[in-house]
């Protein structure tokens, strides 16, 4: 997409300076966390300026256009930080809002990407796919265009494996998993029957009554020696990929969210799960039916007591409970405490 065609699909941009050829295309969309070169990220806000300060304040990047909301930009064009983005990106234009433009422009980009993936004819079928010799694949396996298989994996029958995959050396998918397309799993996994990895992610932008959706760009990366158990869900990213880190370990019907990015050792108890763009440090260990809210950070070695939910951040090696979430041993007391008032109203009852 050139940047004359922005406007195509979002009628109120309006381009304040760009120092690309006029002929340059833009290849994909990026969050601002994780801007890639050749395309569009967004800036909606104050809050969402200081994130990105913090991690590219001294890193230009390359061809890359900033989309940012116009009652923002009225704020930001007088403030030092717009020097700071007029050096660091190519190219700025505005928005009326960036929740729309974003769901407008993701589709374009969605059809360029997958439009012409083929995942009805198997990949071996059409001599795109590479699997190694060693692997062993059940019959009623679906293998989608160009898809990678490395050695000693075990496919059972069921299983769906769609287009750009990849599938680590002594992986093991049991039964009926569907992995969606441009999902890379990595070395000496298992994923157990009827978990689903790469589904998009839920988001959407209210427009005028109507939620429009949010085409989802990005991947999903498991690292090795990850295992995941039976009725899982993983969301594909955004614009960027979710991952699961080394040596994690997730529990039945367990939901990770899009942009998620879990460390090393991190443990899931059944039903927990992840809203969007969750941050999780190594060797966290989350409790049974635990949740945490979008774009929350859990530092590495915090423990999270069964049914504990929050909607913050916290810090590394906190061991939390209850909800909202508190420290284990103030839920603790509190949960005395409680049951002492509740006996007591019951005696004079």
């Amino acid at each position: 997409m050139k940047c004359s065609q922005i406007g195509e699909y979002d009628r109120s941009f309006d381009p304040h300076f760009s120092h690309l050829p006029e002929d340059f295309s833009f290849r994909t969309l990026s969050s601002l966390d994780f801007i890639k070169p050749d395309s569009i990220t967004f800036l909606k806000n104050k809050k969402l300026l200081s994130v990105f300060l913090q991690s590219e304040r001294e890193k230009k990047i390359e061809r890359a256009y900033l989309l940012v909301e116009k009652k923002f930009f009225t704020e930001l064009k007088s403030s030092p930080e717009y020097d700071i983005l007029s050096k660091t990106f190519s190219g700025m234009g505005t928005v009326d809002s960036i929740d729309l433009s974003m769901a407008l422009l993701s589709l374009p980009f969605y059809r360029k990407k997958y439009g012409k993936t083929n995942d009805m004819v198997d990949g071996r079928q059409m001599g795109s796919a590479t699997i190694h010799p060693s692997a062993d694949i059940a019959q009623q396996v679906f293998i989608g265009e160009g898809v990678e298989v490395e050695e000693n994996v075990t496919i059972h029958p069921g299983s769906v494996v769609m287009a750009g995959c990849r599938i680590g050396k002594e992986t093991v998918i049991h039964p009926n998993v569907s992995v969606y397309y441009d999902v890379k799993i990595g070395p000496f996994c298992r994923i157990h029957s009827n978990t689903v990895i790469g589904s998009d992610g839920f988001g959407y932008r209210f427009h005028e009554g109507t939620q429009i959706k949010i085409w989802h760009l990005g991947g999903v990366v498991i690292e090795d020696h990850v295992e995941i158990g039976a009725n899982c869900s993983i969301d594909r990213g955004t614009f960027r990929d979710t991952i699961i880190g080394q040596g994690s370990k997730l529990d039945n019907a367990v939901h990770i969210g899009h942009n998620c990015v879990v460390g090393k050792g991190v443990i899931f108890c059944g039903q927990s799960a992840l809203s969007g763009s969750v941050r999780v440090g190594d060797g966290v260990i989350f409790g049974g039916r635990s949740g945490v809210g979008h774009g929350a950070h859990i530092g590495a070695g915090c423990s999270l007591a069964g049914g504990t939910v929050t909607m913050k951040s916290w810090p590394e090696g906190q061991r939390l409970g209850g909800y909202p979430a508190m420290s284990l041993n103030e839920w603790l007391r509190s949960s005395v405490a409680i049951k002492k008032l509740i006996t007591k109203e019951e005696k004079r009852d």
